[in-house]
């Protein structure tokens, strides 16, 4: 699906792209496509083994941006997302969640919630939404692993939030990102044991509960970050061996 305007889409089926493949699926392409003004979501996509997104642009729908169920892989690569009255991105089940390039500014919900999926995220700007801006916590569904690069998350419900008692059962790898003025905790970790949490070169500042929560992970590398005005608890490691280095 490439090279699409897509405006003004209402009634009965109202997702601005909505692509649904049965049986064993297959891959799917989406490049250099605009959606505006969806009732619904702004792209719809599920089943494909492989799911691919360059340049797409979505901007001021009903439901969420991006919808991804049951794909087992996704690829997205400069993508902007403005004004969604759901999340900014849904993705469910995903063996491997690959974003790069990526805006999300002003979703009513979540800006990415990444269910049962592992994540890597490289610059990218989050601001705006509603809720937390990067979540994975399901009881019912263990997420993967967390790789954040990059990245500026400012002025949203909460921070990042990934895993929960169902624990991530992959490592987290924090670097060079700027967490800022957001509700709820900056950077919240639920590791499975056997795992381990990289965070480095961040900042977050002005957050109204802990700056730093870590539950799980058998080891934890800090170093190179900056912590002021935290609501709660400027770092807090329950069950992880910590090494902290040049921390202010």
């Amino acid at each position: 699906i490439t090279n699409n305007t897509l405006d003004s889409n209402g009634g009965t089926y109202s997702d601005g792209i909505h692509c649904s493949i049965g049986g064993s699926g297959g891959p799917v392409i989406l490049e250099h496509n605009t959606v505006t003004d969806s009732d619904d979501d702004g792209i719809y996509l599920e089943g494909a083994t492989d799911a691919f997104l360059t340049d797409v642009t979505i901007d001021t729908v009903g439901g969420d941006a991006l919808y991804f169920s049951g794909c087992s892989n996704v690829t997205i690569d400069s993508l902007t997302i403005q004004a969604a009255d759901g999340r900014g991105i849904y993705i469910e089940g995903a063996d491997e969640a690959i974003l790069a390039d990526i805006l999300i500014d002003g979703a009513g919900g979540r800006g990415i919630y990444a269910r049962g999926s592992s994540l890597s995220l490289t610059n990218a700007t989050i601001s705006g939404c509603g809720d937390y801006a990067v979540y994975a916590a399901d009881v019912f569904n263990r997420p993967g692993g967390l790789t954040l690069r990059g990245c500026t998350i400012e002025n949203n419900g909460g921070g990042v939030w990934w895993g929960d008692w169902s624990a991530a059962t992959g490592d987290a790898v924090i670097d060079g990102n700027a967490i800022r003025n957001n509700g709820g905790y900056g950077l919240k970790l639920y590791l499975a044991w056997g795992t381990s949490a990289t965070i480095t070169y961040t900042t977050i500042t002005n957050c109204s509960d802990d700056a730093i929560y870590l539950d799980g992970a058998t080891d934890a590398f800090l170093a190179d970050i900056l912590i002021d005005g935290a609501g709660g608890r400027g770092i807090y490691a329950r069950g992880s061996s910590l090494s902290l280095t040049n921390a202010t």
